[in-house]
């Protein structure tokens, strides 16, 4: 064999990490809830995505799961075990039961049975939990592993409807005595502060209604929270609802220090924002909002009672915009929310904006639960240079106006199904659909929160998305955004417990032979090594 084909496997084999990083949300662990829907469990149908990112490696899954049987105020739980295997760079779709949903979660904050659902795996995996409900209410959501717990977390959720429920759940990674939870809460009407012990073999829920509530939550244990809104108005005004949850990220305990922190968000999907400063002692943040349109208007945001909900329209500044603040916040998007004048997505969906120190880099899997649905990147130069989906490499991309010019946008609609996307430099994901006038929306991936200080040496923008400064020309951009393209077909196969998807053929990969050969032993390295040449071929074109 030639020198230099010798010299093309080990290259390819060595670049094995390099087109599959470890997102931050990837893990070996994970513990969550299904909230309830607006009906309740009933007819509910709780699914979740099991995607294995590894090329090399399958994923050995255990899914420890509880089953409620309720018999006035008796419930009896039986838990149980199920184990699964999800092949390289595939998924697998596991459906529970509705029993597996704990209803009647009373307002106030209460003990109850424990009802988390814990999953192991051999190797790191990622996690999306979809809720639908008997009436087609539904949202997706980025299941978080105990690796990003925490033990401070702060977010603002809006009102439900007066027949709705605003739920949140605090679940410890691991169960232990003497743990307690300091919650401070500011509603429309109140605001109080309690400190809460969580019993062994109980899990602690917090639940209002037709009201926004802010909460900042803080424990001498590491936890992870599950919030959702129950019958959550899709327009102002409206007797339509739907169904919001997500899982926030844990926050810093920096208190009100100036810190360097940017956001930004798609607007096509959801215009309506929530912002929290981390500390109920920051009276007062001032924010900068820029949009792809070049309007720049500021705002002051109020952390005290009574003005703390903090809600911002992004209605006037095109279909991106950027958040810039000098302390660290939490964004939570409001998706399907009055969207324009188009109404382009009916329903209502809430998930949590990442920071762009937050941003990604790699190869990511990406499930698309729909037909109809809207795919946004945002990438810095590096990524929009080296970014492909599935084995597209003619991604178009715009140059955003704000934050010195140094980030670009593409969006479009792909077939539903298993996809990938790979790009070199830093980059998010947005993902949001609708099924039958119900919304989701969710981000894939994203890495933990960074804290970045501001003093005289603090890098500028570029140099702090990158660790080089990103001022060369755009050359492969144009000026319109054009629809990512998306697969040929997605070839799926049933089984008696759950369903596997496997990513299937392409345009110019031939990756039908991964699902003939799925068997061999050699599975791996082909898929390793005809996806790493890609990675090849960017860093020869970069």
């Amino acid at each position: 064999m030639p020198y230099f084909i010798w010299q093309t496997i080990f290259t390819a084999l060595s670049l094995v990490r390099v087109c599959a990083n470890d997102m931050d949300t990837y893990g070996r662990e994970f513990v969550f809830v299904y909230p309830p829907n607006n009906s309740g469990s009933i007819g509910m149908e709780a699914t979740l995505s099991i995607i294995n990112p590894n090329t090399k490696q399958s994923a050995n899954v255990i899914v420890e799961y509880p089953e409620f049987d309720t018999n006035g105020d008796n419930i009896t739980t039986t838990r149980h075990t199920a184990s699964l295997v999800v092949k390289v760079l595939s998924s697998v779709l596991f459906k529970f039961n509705e029993s597996v949903i704990l209803n009647n979660i009373n307002d106030g904050l209460h003990s109850y049975v424990d009802a988390r659902i814990v999953v192991h795996s051999t190797i790191l995996i990622t996690l999306i939990a979809h809720n639908v409900d008997i009436s087609g209410a539904r949202d997706s959501f980025l299941v978080l592993p105990i690796s990003m717990a925490g033990n401070h977390y702060a977010f603002t959720l809006p009102p439900s409807s007066a027949l709705g429920s605003t739920i949140v759940y605090f679940l410890p990674v691991k169960a232990k005595h003497n743990q307690y939870v300091t919650i401070n809460s500011i509603r429309s009407t109140s605001s109080c502060s309690c400190k809460h012990t969580v019993q062994v073999g109980e899990m602690l829920a917090f639940s209002s209604s037709e009201e926004s509530i802010t909460l900042w939550a803080h424990s001498n244990f590491t936890f992870v929270i599950v919030a959702a809104v129950r019958r959550l108005p899709t327009a102002k005004g409206s007797d339509v609802f739907d169904f919001g949850c997500f899982m926030p990220s844990s926050v810093p305990i920096t208190g009100c220090d100036k810190l360097k922190d940017n956001y930004v968000m798609p607007l096509l999907t959801g215009k309506h924002h929530l912002l929290t400063p981390l500390s109920v002692e920051c009276k007062s943040v001032e924010i900068s909002i820029h949009g792809s349109n070049k309007i720049v208007k500021t705002k002051r945001l109020i952390s005290t009672f009574p003005e703390a909900t903090n809600s911002i329209v992004l209605d006037e500044y095109g279909n991106t915009a950027a958040i810039s603040t000098t302390t660290v916040l939490n964004v939570i998007r409001y998706g399907g929310y009055n969207v324009g004048t188009l109404n382009y997505e009916e329903g209502g969906y809430l998930d949590e904006v990442p920071a762009i120190s937050q941003f990604i880099s790699g190869m990511i899997p990406v499930i698309i639960p729909s037909d109809s649905n809207q795919v946004t990147v945002i990438a810095d130069y590096k990524a929009m240079s080296s970014a492909f989906f599935d084995s597209e490499i003619s991604l178009s991309f715009a140059t955003l106006p704000f934050l010195n010019g140094s980030l670009y946008y593409s969006s479009g609609t792909v077939s539903p199904g298993f996809h990938f996307f790979y790009a070199d430099g830093l980059y998010i994901i947005f993902i949001s659909g609708r099924m039958n006038n119900s919304a989701y929306g969710f981000v894939p991936a994203f890495n933990s929160r960074k804290v970045v200080k501001i003093d005289s040496i603090t890098p500028s923008f570029t140099e702090f998305l990158d660790g080089t400064t990103t001022t060369k020309k755009q050359t492969l951009v144009t000026s319109a955004v054009r629809e990512l393209i998306s697969n040929d077909n997605i070839s799926t196969r049933n089984h008696t417990s759950y369903t596997r998807c496997t990513y299937g053929r392409s345009k110019s990969l031939s990756t039908e032979r991964f699902l003939i050969k799925a068997s061999s032993p050699s599975i791996s390295i082909e898929l390793s090594f005809s996806i790493l040449l890609i990675c090849i071929f960017h860093i020869f074109i970069a």
